[in-house]
């Protein structure tokens, strides 16, 4: 009876240990995938920029991107906007929107955005900006290059899409019909309004960007908004936009 008893405890322990570790060691498993999903479109996403930048900096007049998707879905997201402000200047305020190409994989609150330039990783809410974009804001010379991306599309599943990036106009904004940059006279703002968990990345870019001035930069929910006063303007100040028209195949 006791053997009886035995073999019963020892298996019932046996079994039990083997349902622990298999139980354990699937979520292990499926959460290294799913992180791995993560990593490998975050190496696509630095291509995507890499073609990207071809066009708007290289002339190229488009250029094609692979992306596996694995079990996940890549659209352009809601728009972006960006508003730049010197009201002394012939230009006036301008502002444009822009629709970020969105990376997002199932069951995992984690996402990969490019979004005006930038790759922005986000993970359970925290993001990081992988990528800087082509905005660089100094005390004397500043060089804003506006990458806008536009476009309606999503695709979902475990295929590969070929993400195509044309370029469809360029424009120089400032300064306008002249040889030399203008300087603006009062107060120039810089203003950004993206989905709020991105926000956090934009303003450390943007604090770092207008870094003569202090505490220039501010967030509201989504919206990161910098502002120069009069007397610190960039002595030139150089806006230029690039819109391109992105479609998944």
């Amino acid at each position: 009876m006791s053997q009886v008893v035995s073999f019963v405890l020892v298996f019932s322990l046996v079994a039990t240990t083997v349902g622990v570790v298999s139980v354990v060691g699937f979520d292990g498993l499926s959460d290294r995938r799913d992180a791995e999903r993560v990593d490998n479109a975050e190496r696509a996403f630095d291509v995507l920029a890499d073609n990207v930048e071809d066009v708007y900096r290289d002339g190229a007049p488009s250029r094609a991107t692979e992306i596996k998707l694995d079990d996940a879905a890549l659209e352009t997201g809601s728009a972006t906007t960006v508003k730049v402000d010197f009201p002394d200047d012939s230009l006036g305020p301008f502002d444009t929107s822009l629709r970020p190409i969105v990376f997002e994989p199932q069951g995992r609150n984690s996402s990969i955005v490019y979004e005006a330039g930038a790759v922005i990783r986000v993970d359970d809410g925290n993001a990081v900006m992988l990528r800087e974009p082509p905005l660089r804001f100094d005390e004397d010379r500043s060089t804003a290059s506006l990458v806008v991306t536009g476009g309606e599309g999503a695709v979902g599943g475990s295929t590969t899409v070929l993400v195509r990036t044309d370029e469809t106009t360029t424009a120089v904004l400032h300064p306008a019909g002249t040889e030399t940059a203008a300087t603006p006279n009062s107060r120039f703002v810089f203003q950004l309004e993206t989905a709020p968990e991105r926000a956090p990345a934009w303003e450390t870019f943007l604090e770092a960007e207008f870094s003569w001035v202090s505490d220039a930069c501010t967030r509201d929910g989504g919206r990161v908004t910098c502002e120069v006063p009069a007397g610190s303007s960039p002595d030139e100040l150089y806006l230029s936009e690039t819109v391109i028209e992105v479609t998944f195949e």
